[in-house]
C-alpha cells in the first residue's frame, strides 16, 4: 500500500512538483491506516468520521432506549 502511494507520488513529480511535495509531506498521515489490520480499513476510510460517530451513537442509543422498560400510567 505504501509502495503504491510512493509510486503515485513519484509519477506526479515531473508534471506536478508542488503536489508531489505535498504528498511526500502528508505521507505519514495519509498512510497511517495501513498500520491497522486490513479489516479495520473500511471504517477508517469513511469520508466523514463525525457523521459515522453520530450514526453509531444514535444506533447505540436506540438499542438502550428499546431495552429499557417504560413506565405506564
Amino acid at each position: 500500500m505504501v509502495a503504491t502511494y510512493k509510486q503515485v507520488a513519484a509519477s506526479l513529480r515531473s508534471s506536478f512538483p508542488e503536489i508531489a511535495q505535498m504528498l511526500a509531506e502528508a505521507e505519514p498521515d495519509l498512510t497511517a491506516f495501513a498500520a491497522f489490520p486490513r479489516g479495520h480499513w473500511q471504517k477508517i476510510w469513511t469520508g466523514n468520521p463525525i457523521e459515522r460517530l453520530n450514526r453509531e451513537t444514535g444506533r447505540r442509543t436506540d438499542v438502550v432506549q428499546d431495552s429499557c422498560p417504560t413506565a405506564t400510567a
